[in-house]
């Protein structure tokens, strides 16, 4: 089956075609909360990270108290590559159309809405004055495309991310869904997830989470790079300081769920090399 994933503007009634479209695909819905709780029951302490990007967006503040945005994305990579290698999926947010960019078996879309329209839903939910309402809505956007920004270094208003784009002035949320539902059994059909494909989902799940925990467990080391396969061997290389710190990153990479074998290729080094992204 093929994975929807929906980018959405703050007000545009995103949220609510995303969870109408996963009922109505028979998928199961991955947003904000779910990859928050499946993050908490990943073996290390992520609590954290996790309660510091609920409480702030704004970069300046991550930059200080989540010594690298890097833990996070692979985090969010480990939870969505899983899910999708698992089948039958929609992504509500988290930066989804990064992750699975050009994939033939993935539509991304995005929701949006003209600022008036929006404007006039928040209100029916609860009065307010026009110019509240408009000053809430524009900070909340701005304060989500800081946050995706921030994390994958990208632009989530381009239009190029998209295989889809659906104004709700224009579409109301039945026709936005059905139009997602239809596409989505479209590609389905045309584009099944291949058991090939669900390795290298699992592959890339793997890798993100053992990239996570060295990330976390060495946020001082040097820069580190892992290869997986979808059997579990784990390919460690780049530089660190020492030879103990070099066994150690080995140790930890062969103690994450899911390793079968680790293949340390680190090279001892120092001098100053480059640091974690």
């Amino acid at each position: 089956m093929a994975t929807l994933t929906i980018s959405r503007q703050v007000g545009s009634l995103g949220d609510e075609i995303a969870e109408i479209a996963a009922e109505r695909l028979g998928y199961t819905l991955i947003d904000k909360d779910t990859i928050h709780d499946r993050i908490m029951m990943l073996p290390d302490d992520f609590s954290i990270e996790m309660n510091s990007l609920e409480k702030e967006s704004q970069p300046g503040f991550f930059q200080r108290i989540f010594h690298h945005q890097a833990v996070y994305v692979n985090l969010i990579s480990t939870i969505v590559y899983d899910a999708i290698s698992k089948d039958n999926v929609v992504l509500k947010g988290r930066g989804g159309q990064f992750l699975l960019t050009d994939r033939e078996n993935v539509l991304n879309a995005r929701i949006i809405a003209p600022l008036d329209y929006r404007v006039s839903l928040f209100k029916a939910q609860q009065p307010m004055e026009d110019h509240v309402a408009e000053d809430l809505i524009t900070q909340l956007d701005r304060d989500r495309d800081g946050f995706i920004r921030y994390l994958f270094g990208k632009d989530a208003v381009r239009p190029d991310w998209y295989d889809i784009i659906i104004n709700t002035k224009k579409f109301n949320t039945e026709s936005a869904v059905d139009i997602l539902t239809r596409r989505t059994e479209i590609i389905s059909k045309d584009h099944p997830l291949s058991p090939e494909l669900k390795d290298t989902y699992r592959a890339l799940a793997l890798k993100s989470l053992v990239e996570a925990i060295l990330q976390k467990r060495m946020p001082d080391s040097n820069y580190i790079k892992v290869k997986a396969t979808p059997d579990g061997v784990i390919t460690i290389s780049g530089y660190i300081a020492t030879h103990s710190e070099k066994e150690a990153a080995g140790e930890h990479a062969k103690n994450v769920n899911g390793v079968t074998s680790v293949i340390n290729k680190i090279h001892v080094a120092h001098f100053p090399v480059t640091t974690w992204p």
